[in-house]
């Protein structure tokens, strides 16, 4: 099922640079699958599912500002 509005071939095509690789990565080791665009949250999301993937974003977030990767 492709979100309304978005093209299906741009978001196989998204999420290649190597911040956004590490970060999904990051966030399947969290048993969070994101999308190829960053993710998509429905109504079929429970609060759990939320909470979890909220943590796992700080978490991963985290570690790779401790590892220097993000410039600012």
């Amino acid at each position: 099922h492709t979100p309304v509005g978005l093209d299906p071939e741009y978001l196989k095509a998204s999420g290649g640079d190597d911040l956004a690789q590490t970060f999904e990565i990051g966030m399947l080791v969290k048993g969070v699958h994101l999308f190829h665009s960053g993710g998509f949250f429905s109504t079929a999301h429970t609060t759990e599912d939320v909470d979890k993937t909220l943590a796992a974003t700080r978490a991963v977030a985290g570690q790779m500002k401790d590892e220097g990767m993000f410039r600012y």
